[in-house]
């Protein structure tokens, strides 16, 4: 008669011992003690410090890195996090849900997720408000080898410690930009070269405005695909890029009259301020002033969902009014302001605006050539 042993999962346990067996778990069709109590939170315990762990790893430079794995390998179970230094300038947020809350279909996607959410940090800026950039951006790379100086990160025309100007002096100033701002015109020479500059040094970059369509429409002086508002928010970025420091200096002037126009033309917006928005975005924020920036870039994506950029113009009730270049055109724009979005969203490690899911459009429709 064969006697029954009760395994109590260790190796051996006293009653295989007493019974001179091997310990034996069940298995096939057999049933099994259910796991205890104790060693499910001991589980827990030890996916909690892993998950840690991982966090830990994840911002580390090479040598920590090193470092930890090493340490990692001796005593897994028992590692606790390093505490931030008191020096730091970023303040990490360290709030990061715990692997038992979670539901037990949470994917590795999930847990991935949570740990980017643990490099969230928050910029201590020379201003009173904050600023946000998540694991991917820049900043917290740049903050893992030297510490950076927030007032450097606030861009020069918000750092506190600026020349600022008295009431008169400034109201003088103004006045002669403003001045200067009108007195250039869209086919004046300096105009003209500005806009060359443009497209032969930083057009290839992000193609949000088709060249070929809006040089027509700006010879023609009229057109859907040409307004002064992109025009002067071309020139800003042509005189931020020119080798003359004559044009180099007129970047406030254009700068002022484009984000003018911008404002002014946002109560009844087409395809060229969608396009300016992009345009000036990436020079504010090439300029230091990242929150003017994301903020314009925004508005862009937001006006991509108005437009319906990113539905099939063929599904339109009046689409038969638009020929297969209005078509490729809007095409054109919305997967570069799709990248956009992209390259804001990892630069600064905010969530993106636009997703692959809402698009309808094809990334492969023919491209006709232009007349």
């Amino acid at each position: 008669m064969k006697v029954k042993i009760k395994c109590d999962r260790h190796n051996p346990c006293s009653k295989c011992r007493a019974a001179k067996v091997d310990c034996s778990y069940p298995s096939g069709g057999e049933r099994s003690r259910p796991a205890s109590k104790k060693h499910v939170q001991a589980l827990e315990s030890q996916v909690s410090s892993l998950e840690l762990f991982i966090q830990d790893l994840a911002s580390a430079d090479d040598a920590t890195r090193s470092r930890l794995l090493a340490g990692i390998s001796s005593s897994p179970p028992s590692y606790q996090p390093h505490p931030q230094p008191a020096s730091q300038p970023l303040m990490v947020d360290d709030h990061v849900p715990s692997a038992a809350s979670g539901s037990p279909s949470e994917s590795g996607d999930l847990v991935l997720a949570r740990a980017r959410e643990g490099r969230m940090c928050k910029l201590a800026a020379a201003r009173k408000a904050s600023q946000f950039y998540g694991g991917t951006s820049l900043f917290v790379q740049l903050s893992e080898t030297t510490p950076p100086n927030p007032q450097q990160l606030a861009g020069p025309s918000e750092s506190p410690g600026e020349r600022r100007l008295d009431p008169d002096t400034e109201t003088t100033h103004n006045d002669n930009m403003e001045y200067q701002a009108y007195s250039f015109q869209p086919k004046d020479k300096t105009c003209r070269q500005l806009m060359a500059t443009f497209f032969q040094t930083v057009y290839q970059y992000n193609m949000c405005v088709y060249r070929e369509y809006f040089l027509r429409d700006y010879h023609a002086e009229s057109g859907p695909y040409y307004s002064d508002t992109l025009m002067f928010s071309i020139c800003a970025v042509g005189a931020s890029i020119s080798k003359e420091p004559a044009l180099r200096a007129l970047l406030p002037v254009f700068l002022k009259r484009a984000g003018a126009m911008v404002f002014d033309s946002l109560e009844l917006p087409d395809l060229t301020t969608l396009q300016s928005l992009i345009i000036l975005g990436h020079l504010e924020i090439g300029q230091g002033r990242s929150s003017k920036g994301w903020l314009f870039c925004g508005m862009a994506f937001r006006l991509t969902h108005e437009m319906g950029l990113h539905l099939d113009p063929g599904n339109w009730t009046n689409s038969k009014s638009e020929s297969s270049v209005d078509r490729e055109i809007l095409r054109r724009v919305y997967w570069a302001v799709f990248i956009v979005d992209k390259q804001m969203s990892l630069y600064f490690g905010r969530p993106p605006a636009l997703y692959p899911h809402e698009a309808a459009r094809s990334k492969h429709d023919p491209h006709p050539v232009p007349p």
